[in-house]
């Protein structure tokens, strides 16, 4: 179990509390009320085993795992951010600095890297989502750009194993080889927001959903209509206007699903060596109704998406986990409002690493 870091205690036997502003912070209402979090300060061993405890229950091993070996990207110095399913593939986008960032693509039956694709940018890449009716693949950009590509063409190509399919600069090629794959599009989130990033996005019910990091506080979650005209390779955004949300901060990536009814956001959230998470709202139209949360026991969960059987699936940027998977329904039934009341220890922990954040990447 990864444990707290040290100045996480400090935060509980200091006074700050009542200096923060919780609202500002992510972190959900039941956190926000002071007395609880004050019962805890001097309590620090007591709380540590609270969540040993409910870490080890029943309740929360009851994740299953899918053993692709994607640590094979750590040896090429990438880190993965994102990932999804297309076809019987799964796709895991990763970055390394001043390279061009890459798609890797491994057989689900086989577990076996089939092949990778060199993306056309040098982007962080935290997004990655699946049109599987218009063969669109979506990637986060730079600058808040939305990169779109035709995934029908990759398919048809022949390939050998362990094959690479070069999109970069790098690499000379006609420009008509360039336009047969990459989709126009006009999906940019500083149109809107022009100091913001498209960190996470995920493709739902003829709309893209794109997120933003905020390390301290409350992110956003923006909503495009899209449409594709496959005559001129074109995606345009087709809403009057475009649906905007506020999140939770730290959200490293989000997936949608419907499930009794009821349209879910799940997010995962996670920074430094803290516990990830799940955070569950209910979407409307009109607004984010949130739900509750669930922990899990590792640190550095990163994009998630959720197969044609309703699996949430998730990816690790330490790329020595494996993937996790897990029914919605399971989800859903492990979220609660009343675990946040012994986690503030983690939650001001999480705060402190998206201070260090900020600091380190100014």
């Amino acid at each position: 179990m990864v444990q707290m870091p040290a100045n996480a205690q400090e935060f509980l036997v200091d006074n700050n509390f009542q200096e923060c502003d919780y609202s500002q912070l992510g972190i959900p209402p039941e956190l926000n009320d002071i007395e609880k979090i004050q019962k805890t300060r001097g309590k620090y061993k007591d709380l540590k085993n609270k969540t040993a405890e409910l870490m080890n229950s029943s309740k929360y091993n009851k994740s299953t795992y899918l053993r692709i070996p994607y640590s094979d990207i750590k040896k090429e110095k990438y880190t993965v951010q994102s990932i999804t399913k297309v076809d019987d593939k799964i796709l895991i986008s990763a970055y390394k600095s001043k390279n061009y960032s890459r798609l890797y693509i491994y057989d689900i039956e086989t577990a076996s890297l089939e092949g990778i694709i060199i993306l056309d940018n040098k982007a962080h890449v935290g997004g990655i989502s699946f049109d599987h009716d218009k063969d669109i693949l979506y990637i986060t950009g730079s600058n808040g750009e939305v990169n779109s590509y035709d995934y029908s063409v990759i398919r048809a190509i022949n390939k050998t194993d362990n094959y690479v399919i070069d999109l970069s600069d790098s690499v000379e090629k006609k420009e008509e080889e360039k336009l047969e794959i990459k989709i126009n599009n006009n999906i940019n989130i500083r149109n809107i927001d022009k100091s913001v990033n498209a960190s996470t996005i995920y493709y739902y019910d003829n709309r893209l959903y794109v997120a933003t990091f905020n390390p301290t506080g409350k992110g956003y979650l923006y909503s495009y209509k899209v449409d594709y005209n496959s005559e001129n390779k074109t995606i345009s955004i087709i809403d009057e206007h475009t649906n905007k949300y506020i999140v939770g901060a730290r959200i490293q990536g989000i997936a949608l699903t419907k499930y009794n009814n009821k349209d879910y956001l799940i997010c995962s959230q996670s920074i430094g060596i803290t516990y990830s998470s799940f955070l569950v709202y209910e979407m409307t139209d009109e607004e984010l109704i949130f739900v509750g949360r669930t922990y899990i026991d590792d640190y550095g969960l990163e994009g998630i998406t959720i197969d044609e059987n309703n699996n949430l699936v998730g990816i690790f940027e330490h790329n020595d986990r494996p993937i996790l998977v897990k029914s919605v329904e399971e989800l859903l039934s492990e979220v609660s409002d009343s675990i946040l009341d012994i986690w503030p220890g983690n939650e001001l922990g999480s705060y402190v690493g998206g201070l260090v954040y900020k600091l380190i990447n100014k």
